[in-house]
């Protein structure tokens, strides 16, 4: 249909620009599913979260993997200091 005029500007069987109505829907459905994808991907108001989440998951796997030879040492002091407050307790 013709804007200005508001007449049709098919060829008068259903298709315009060559391409049948089917066709065109078909379109305005890819068209608006990339759409969407493109505005989901451009959103960034959980990204910051995500952002922390990855940096808590990173320093734990580092403590993780630096712990373990200081495993024995924090051991001792929970026993040394378990042993105090035994002994100021009097029991």
């Amino acid at each position: 249909m013709d804007v200005n005029t508001g007449h049709e500007t098919g060829s008068g069987n259903g298709t315009f620009g060559g391409k049948s109505c089917l066709e065109i829907v078909h379109s305005m459905k890819i068209l608006s599913h990339y759409a969407i994808r493109w505005m989901i991907w451009r959103q960034q108001s959980g990204q910051d979260l995500i952002e922390y989440a990855l940096m808590a998951g990173f320093v734990a796997v580092t403590a993780v993997a630096v712990m373990p030879g200081y495993g024995n040492t924090i051991s001792q002091i929970f026993s040394r200091a378990r042993s105090v407050l035994t002994k100021a307790n009097g029991s």
